[in-house]
This record gives C-alpha cells, structure tokens and sequence, in this order.
C-alpha cells in the first residue's frame, strides 16, 4: 500500500468491485444491415441482448451503448424504443443510450442537434478516420472545441492508436493537460480506455494512459473508465481493469470523481444535469 493510500480509509480507496457499469459500447446495428450498405450503423458484433447478458451475468447495475453513427431521427427513436422495451423487462440492470459521436479536424461532431439531443449521453472521439494524421497542435485544438460547443459529455480514449487508411498506426498526440483544463471548466468527464491493440505501439500508449490519468487527477475531473467494446471475446477482458484502476489508486485518485462507480440514481441526475446543459 502506498503513502497516499495510507492516508485515506480503505473505503474511500477504489477497487474493481466498485464499477456498476460502463458507457462505451458499441453493437450489431441494425441487424440485418441494409442491403447494399457497405458501411454499418455501428462496428459491434453482439445484438443489445448479448450486451444486457454480459453486463447482467457479471453483476453490473447499468450500461450503456454508443453506436458510430444515427443516420436520421428517425433511427434514434427506433433504437431508444429498443432500449426502453429492455429497460421494462426488469432485468435488474438499466440500459443507456448514447452515441459516440466523432469529432472532425474542425473540432466540430459530425452530427446535428436532432440527432443529439435526445440521447442520454455523447461521447466525443478522434478517429482520423479519412487516413488524415493531425498533429499535436491540431488535434489539441479539435477536441478542445468540441469540449467548448457544449455537446460532449464523455471526452472519449484520449490515449488511444490513430488510423491510416484502416490501419492502426502511432499514439495520439493530444496535449493532456490543455484538454484537461477545459474539461475541468465545462464539466466533462475524461474516459480512461481499457482498449488494448495487438501493434508494437501498445506500450506506448499505456505510457500515455498513465500521464493522462495524471492530469485528470491533477485537475480533479470525474472520469469513467471504458472497454470501447466491440467484441466480448476481444475487449472485454477483466484483466485489463485492475491495471488501470491500480494506476489511479497510486496516483492519488479519488473513488468519488470515477463516474461508473456511481449509484444509478446518482447517474441519472447526473445526465439530466448534463443534458440540461445542451
């Protein structure tokens, strides 16, 4: 036990037992894909129903999933009603809908207010999708607006591999403590990811998984610590947790500022606050 975890009493020092759920995840949809689409909604591969059956088995209170893309309101509703029929059977876990939504080199989401503002919460992600690499400067300033417009409310795996035409490439250069400081001002919760890549550039990326911890700690921000599942078999693998909440816990973070920790009413005022704001 460390110094800094000497000096607080063992309830208050965070532990895997304590996560109720999680809030990136992502699903088959829509199932089937439309005919002739070459680009699904989202890039899951398990239905809603799988998803509710993992998190339920393994004693999580609530989820929530985040498709890639809503084309148009109209999936919104279709997908929330699919939600909510979950949310009435009673199954002794809550489900959440999100979206997660990309941010452009603009530092814009590449969707509309009709589209988001009706979803429970909005993770906001660099992808770099097009094979157009950023540099620090750049990708600094594009999540820094997008934290500013109000939208986002989940700044989502800062400490992840970029993409160059659909291959996994360097870490993201992302200036931690600038976004941090903007995060802290407008409330936004700063994800640490889970995701782990089969790429050399992996260490790495763990290395900058611990400074950003650091500066989320440093900043008090809340945060939320995510799978970004696509796959159960791939992603979601409980080992992967201890290491990053060990990390936090040595660094001097607080359980009360990780958000998937929270009671589920407590998370829902929560998002009513958060989406009170938009």
């Amino acid at each position: 036990m460390t110094e800094k975890q000497e000096a607080r009493p063992q309830q208050e020092i965070l532990t895997i037992r304590d996560f109720k759920g999680f809030f990136h995840n992502h699903i088959l949809w829509p199932e089937p894909y439309p005919e002739g689409s070459n680009s699904p909604t989202d890039d899951g591969v398990h239905s809603i129903e799988e998803l509710t059956k993992l998190f339920a088995k393994n004693g999580y209170r609530y989820f929530g999933i985040s498709p890639h893309n809503y084309p148009t309101p109209k999936d919104v509703k279709r997908l929330r009603a699919e939600v909510t029929k979950i949310n009435e059977q009673d199954l002794g876990i809550h489900l959440f809908l999100g979206i997660e939504a990309n941010i452009t080199h603009q530092g814009e989401l590449a969707f509309p207010p009709e589209i988001l503002r009706p979803l429970d919460y909005i993770i906001g992600s660099l992808h770099f999708w097009d094979g157009r690499q950023q540099n620090r400067q750049e990708s600094t300033k594009a999540v820094v607006e997008a934290i500013k417009s109000g939208w986002v409310d989940i700044a989502g795996h800062l400490s992840h591999a970029t993409y160059a035409f659909g291959v996994r490439r360097e870490p993201m250069d992302i200036d931690f403590e600038t976004v941090c400081q903007v995060a802290k001002e407008k409330e936004v919760v700063v994800e640490i990811s889970l995701k782990r890549f089969a790429i050399p550039q992996m260490a790495a990326i763990e290395r900058q998984r611990q400074l950003l911890i650091a500066q989320a700690i440093e900043h008090q921000l809340l945060v939320t610590f995510d799978y970004d599942l696509h796959t159960i078999k791939g992603d979601f693998q409980r080992d992967r947790l201890p290491r990053q909440v060990s990390t936090f816990v040595n660094f001097g973070g607080k359980k009360e500022n990780v958000l998937n920790t929270w009671p589920i009413k407590k998370i829902h005022s929560w998002l009513e606050f958060r989406k009170s704001q938009r």
